[in-house]
C-alpha cells in the first residue's frame, strides 16, 4: 500500500514524504507496520551519515502514516528518539511500529530503525493525542 492511498492524497501531492521519496508502507514478517527508507546523499550530513532529522522525519512518518491506517487521526504529544549507529548512503532503513499503549485517547509508539543488515540503527517514542477528525 502506498502513504497516498492511506491519506487518499492525489500521486505527485506536496509532502515530505516526496522529498524523502517515502511511498510505500507494509505489514513485515512480524505482523508490524512498517516504512522503508532508501538513504541517498541528499540525506546526508556534512559528516557523511544520515542527518539526524531524516532518521526523526521517517520515525515520525512511520507513526503518522500508521495512525492514518487505522483511519485515526492524532497529533503528538512529545517524543524522543535515541540513536545508535551510523546510517550511511545506500543503506535501506526500515522502521516498524510497536504499538505500546493503545487508549482511548493517548497512545505510545515506539519505532525501531534497523538497517538492511539487521543492525540496530535507532528507536524512537511517541506519544500521540487521538483528536476528533482532521
Amino acid at each position: 500500500m502506498t502513504i497516498e492511498e492511506i491519506f487518499n492524497l492525489e500521486p505527485g501531492t506536496g509532502g515530505l514524504h516526496n522529498l524523502l521519496d517515502l511511498h510505500t508502507a507494509f505489514i513485515d514478517e512480524q505482523g508490524r507496520f512498517s516504512l522503508k527508507l532508501k538513504i541517498t546523499e541528499q540525506l546526508l550530513n556534512p559528516k557523511g551519515t544520515v542527518h539526524g532529522g531524516v532518521l526523526f522525519s521517517l520515525c515520525d512518518s512511520a507513526v503518522g502514516t500508521y495512525i492514518a491506517f487505522q483511519k485515526k487521526w492524532a497529533v503528538t504529544i512529545d517524543s524522543t528518539i535515541h540513536f545508535y549507529r551510523p546510517a550511511l548512503s545506500g543503506d535501506v532503513l526500515t522502521a516498524s511500529i510497536n504499538e505500546r499503549k493503545n487508549g482511548r485517547t493517548i497512545s505510545t509508539m515506539l519505532v525501531e530503525v534497523y538497517n538492511g543488515k539487521a543492525q540496530h540503527i535507532a528507536d524512537a517514542i511517541f506519544n500521540m493525542y487521538y483528536t476528533k477528525g482532521e
